[in-house]
C-alpha cells in the first residue's frame, strides 16, 4: 500500500510500505478521506520525531475485521477516533481522560494518512462509528476537530445564555463559533489577525469579528474566552480580555520552550480560571457525530480544498501556510 511518511513540513513523501492485518479485536479501514490538522505542520513537535506516519482524522470503509469483532463488518463506511481511554483510572474516573496513559499509547497503525490502516482494539470497542450515508467523506473528517471543540467548550464551563469570545478564526475557531450558536450563546465575538477572515466568522455565526489592535476588541470583557492559535501572544492578548470571574480556555499547543510572562495578582483578585483542552474523548466524539449527522450542513465552507493522497505534499504546504487554506483534506480510493 502507499502511506505518507513527514519528515519536514517541506518534506512529505509518499511511500510503499506493507499493508497492515487486523488482530483480535481490531478493524482494518480502506481510508476514503483525512483531514490535515494543524498540529500534523507543527515542526516542533513533529520534526524530532521524524520519520513518521501522520493522519488521525479519519473516514473509511472497513476491510477486514480480527477475531472477537463483532459490532463492525466488511464493507461498514466508518468515522474512527485515533485515540481511546481505558475508562478505569483515576484519571477517566475524573474525566481527564484524555491524559490516561493508554489513551496516550493507543493510536492509528501505522498512520491515518495510507490506503490501508488498523484499529487497535481499545479503540475498536468505543470509538468506531458507521456513518450515515448522508453525511459525506469530507465532511465527516470533520468529526475529530469538532469533537475537540466539544470538549473545550466543556471545560470552559460554557452553557446556554454565555457570552464567548472566540481568538482565531481558522477552522477550529469557526467549528468553536458555529458549536457555541448551536447551543444556545448569547453573544460570540471573534477576533482575528487576517481581516480576510471575519466574513467566514460572520457567517459562522460571529456577532462581531474584529483584529486584536480594533479599539472595540481592546475593549472587551468576556467571561468565557477560547484560544485557538497556539501563540503565547494571543493567550497574553486574550487574559486582558478574560471578564472578572470568567475562564480563558488555551486550545493549541505552544512551544515547549515558549513561556507566558503575566501578573499573577490580577489573576487572583479577578478570579479568573486559566485551563486547557487537548484533544477528544469518547463522548466528545459521540456529541460530534450526533451534531454533523443531525445537520450534514454544520460543517460547509470550512474546506476549500480536497485533494488525492498523491498531492499530500501540497496539502501540508498550504496547511503550514495557514493564508491560502482553511482546511485541507486527502482522499483515498484504495479496493475495498
Amino acid at each position: 500500500m502507499r502511506i505518507v511518511q513527514y519528515h519536514a513540513n517541506d518534506d512529505i513523501r509518499l511511500i510503499d510500505h506493507p499493508a497492515p492485518t487486523a488482530a483480535a479485536g481490531e478493524v482494518v479501514v480502506a481510508l476514503r478521506a483525512c483531514g490535515i490538522c494543524a498540529s500534523d505542520v507543527l515542526e516542533w513537535y513533529m520534526r524530532p520525531r521524524a520519520p513518521l506516519f501522520p493522519g488521525h482524522e479519519v473516514v473509511g470503509v472497513v476491510v477486514d475485521t480480527g477475531d472477537g469483532v463483532e459490532a463492525l463488518s466488511r464493507g461498514d463506511r466508518v468515522w474512527v477516533h485515533h485515540h481511546a481511554p481505558c475508562g478505569i483510572c483515576s484519571l477517566c474516573r475524573r474525566g481527564a481522560s484524555t491524559n490516561c496513559p493508554q489513551f496516550r499509547a493507543t493510536r492509528l497503525r501505522p498512520g491515518g494518512l495510507a490506503e490501508y490502516f488498523a484499529v487497535p482494539a481499545p479503540i475498536v470497542a468505543t470509538s468506531v462509528h458507521r456513518l450515515p450515508d448522508a453525511l459525506l467523506d469530507a465532511a465527516a473528517t470533520l468529526i475529530e476537530p469538532l469533537a475537540c471543540c466539544v470538549r473545550s467548550l466543556r471545560r470552559a464551563g460554557f452553557h446556554p445564555g454565555a457570552d464567548v469570545l472566540v481568538v482565531g478564526a481558522g477552522v477550529t475557531g469557526l467549528l468553536h463559533v458555529r458549536l457555541a450558536r448551536a447551543w444556545g450563546a448569547e453573544r460570540i465575538e471573534v477576533v482575528e489577525v487576517e481581516p480576510s477572515r471575519h466574513a467566514a466568522a460572520l457567517r459562522s455565526g460571529a456577532d462581531r469579528a474584529m483584529t486584536p489592535g480594533d479599539a472595540d476588541a481592546l475593549a472587551l470583557s468576556v467571561p468565557t474566552v477560547i484560544v485557538t492559535p497556539a501563540s503565547t501572544g494571543a493567550i497574553s492578548w486574550a487574559l486582558e480580555r478574560v471578564a472578572p470571574g470568567g475562564t480563558l480556555l488555551q486550545f493549541g499547543p505552544t512551544g515547549p520552550d515558549e513561556t507566558l510572562p503575566f501578573q499573577p495578582y490580577r489573576v487572583f483578585f479577578r478570579e479568573v480560571t486559566l485551563t486547557s483542552s487537548y484533544s477528544a474523548g469518547v463522548d466528545d466524539g459521540t456529541t460530534a457525530l450526533s451534531i454533523i449527522a443531525r445537520d450534514p450542513g454544520f460543517c460547509d465552507g470550512l474546506i476549500d480544498r480536497v485533494l488525492p493522497l498523491e498531492e499530500a505534499a501540497e496539502a501540508f504546504r498550504l496547511t503550514a501556510t495557514h493564508r491560502e487554506s482553511l482546511k485541507m483534506v486527502l482522499t483515498a480510493m484504495a479496493p475495498a
